[in-house]
């Protein structure tokens, strides 16, 4: 059970909102508030929550019908049950979409939650999510997104739709190689509904070419050559017949200072036989180097690097 787009339409408006975007929660929401401010957004930025006086610095309204206009967006961190009324207020009021930042739904065996939350925003507004972490469109400067990152502006880059928020994180932080202009998660709605967006977007974008790969984990049968399987910290045990993915660490996800005193990163070595042997069975590798909160890497990372180009292979 997942959410769907319910309008596409809605979800064009959503991507790339023009006239205002609305925070609805407390420090999450917040968090997210700010980092939309401060990247630049051209429109209003609004602020709910029913109790607090400030929301990311500024004075809320105490409901989503206090708003003064349908935003064209909306995230929403509150708790599942509270999301759902959230969703339904907004899709009363016209608002364009809503991104659910909140987990507890199917994925936490509850499918009839999510079956509400759906139902809620029935054909009136479009739907991201629930359990995902929203959207950046680093090329027009709209974040909806709960996580800091870096705040360039490329002319152009790839877009990048992907299931895991955790992944998704990792991404923006990257400031080398690959111009990255949109990410969006999308959370339990992993599904051939954006699947299809995605891609007859992407064609049309490009003058008739496919250029896009949306990749996704748990793939059944039926999905087979609609996405790219992503088997996330592991590997295939076979050759697969269908180019894969497979998405790791050298550590944690995120960066922990215990993990460089104590020296526990994967060596360079580790890396390369890890690399072999996925790429053997058609797959690719995807390596995440976690960086600190200032966006640099420690001096082991940085060794571990400097081996994977110097290492023999």
């Amino acid at each position: 059970m997942r959410a769907a787009l319910s309008n596409v339409s809605k979800w064009e408006v959503v991507q790339a909102p023009r006239s205002s975007v609305a925070f609805v929660g407390g420090s999450i929401a917040a968090a997210a508030l700010e980092l939309c401010r401060d990247f630049g957004f051209g429109g209003p930025v609004r602020a709910v929550h029913p109790t607090r006086e400030l929301v990311g610095g500024q004075r809320p309204v105490r409901s989503v019908g206090d708003l003064p206009e349908p935003p064209d967006a909306a995230f929403v961190a509150a708790p599942a049950e509270a999301t759902i009324a959230i969703v339904e207020e907004l899709a009363a009021i016209g608002a364009g979409g809503a991104i659910c930042y909140a987990a507890g739904f199917a994925e936490a065996g509850r499918p009839e939650l999510e079956q509400a939350l759906r139902d809620a925003a029935g054909d009136r507004l479009a739907l991201l999510g629930p359990n995902c972490y929203g959207l950046v469109d680093l090329v027009d400067g709209v974040s909806l997104w709960p996580a800091p990152f870096p705040h360039s502006r490329p002319q152009r880059g790839v877009a990048l739709v992907l299931q895991s928020g955790n992944l998704g994180i990792n991404l923006t932080m990257q400031q080398r190689g690959l111009d990255i202009g949109w990410v969006v998660t999308v959370g339990n709605q992993a599904g051939l509904d954006i699947a299809a967006h995605f891609y007859n977007a992407n064609i049309k974008n490009h003058g008739g070419k496919l250029e896009a790969v949306l990749n996704s984990k748990g793939l059944r049968p039926e999905h087979r050559g609609t996405m790219v399987l992503d088997i996330e910290r592991g590997r295939a045990d076979l050759i697969l017949g269908d180019p894969w993915q497979t998405d790791t660490c050298i550590g944690d996800w995120h960066y922990r200072r215990s993990t460089f005193e104590q020296h526990k990163y994967k060596s360079a070595r580790t890396v390369i036989q890890m690399l072999v042997d996925i790429v053997s069975k058609n797959g690719n590798l995807l390596l995440n180097i976690p960086v600190r909160g200032d966006g640099t890497i420690d001096e082991d990372e940085q060794k571990i690097l400097a081996d994977l180009a110097t290492e023999p292979h």
